[in-house]
């Protein structure tokens, strides 16, 4: 994403060590591991898990599937203390349970309230097989999202709308 991107560089150009987290779906080609390899200090890569095993990864709790696919961020080893971690969306909750984390201040990137978003997904969807993906995604985010907004620090939100919304409860 471009604006993730733009602001690895205005980081790293400013002289911050910045270290990368990248979860993927389909392997990541060279030329691009390479450029984040120049502006980021460390670059580490997670293999997303398909649907179906994220699926049946850790049945017994009530996750939503995209966190579910991100859960080798918990496997990460990292070796050394941050300032910040900032997190793109909630996907990404999984590095909390990274037991090598160690970070002051851990910071939520709020893109949008992925509830009404997979609900709007529900509502517009002709396939069964989507429309089911879409409802346990809505109602797996809506129940898990008191849970995963306590863990951050701070909430940043990309528009002002949806931070009114959220301080509204």
């Amino acid at each position: 994403r471009l604006d993730i991107l733009m602001r690895l560089e205005l980081l790293s150009s400013t002289g911050h060590d910045v270290d990368l987290i990248v979860t993927y779906k389909e392997e990541i080609d060279e030329a691009s591991k390479q450029y984040l390899e120049r502006i980021c200090k460390n670059v580490y890569y997670a293999q997303r898990l398909g649907m179906i095993r994220s699926a049946f990864n850790d049945m017994l709790k009530f996750l939503p599937l995209q966190v579910k696919s991100r859960s080798r961020l918990r496997e990460i080893k990292l070796n050394k203390k941050y300032d910040y971690v900032l997190c793109e969306s909630e996907y990404v909750y999984s590095i909390l349970k990274n037991s090598t984390l160690d970070a002051k201040n851990k910071l939520l990137r709020v893109h949008n309230d992925e509830v009404v978003y997979y609900k709007a997904l529900f509502n517009d969807e002709k396939s069964i097989f989507k429309k089911i993906y879409y409802f346990y995604e809505m109602l797996a985010f809506k129940y898990n999202k008191k849970d995963i907004n306590s863990s951050f620090d701070k909430l940043l939100f990309i528009s002002k709308d949806e931070c009114d919304k959220e301080s509204k409860g």
